[in-house]
């Protein structure tokens, strides 16, 4: 009763608006038009926000039921790590399917 409810509730009210607010700041930074970061929102956050749920759900029940107190802050950083690899390879792949763009020479070059 404890992970329903505790975890449902900070999920789906905190989970859209901080993966709306990432994409958002990941775009800027990347000097992106706001179109973009609006149809990036739209397309890729209900993908996000089941994914969260899926994995943060069984992480907290499983954090809360059988790994050790002890181990609980180490155990939740490492599925942290994986949540942010995803995040991260979800938010930047490329209009050609790639992690990165080669031909763009960055914000910085001289072109």
């Amino acid at each position: 009763a404890v992970v329903s409810t505790q975890s449902t509730g900070l999920l789906s009210l905190f989970s859209p608006l901080t993966n709306c607010g990432y994409i958002m700041c990941n775009n800027l930074l990347q000097r992106k038009p706001l179109d973009v970061s609006i149809n990036q929102i739209r397309r890729d956050v209900p993908t996000i926000v089941l994914t969260g749920y899926l994995m943060w759900l069984p992480t907290h029940f499983v954090l809360l039921t059988v790994v050790p107190l002890k181990h609980r802050v180490l155990f939740n950083s490492l599925v942290g790590v994986l949540w942010t690899c995803y995040l991260t390879h979800v938010t930047n792949v490329g209009v050609r399917g790639g992690l990165v763009d080669l031909d763009d020479k960055g914000p910085f070059s001289k072109q």
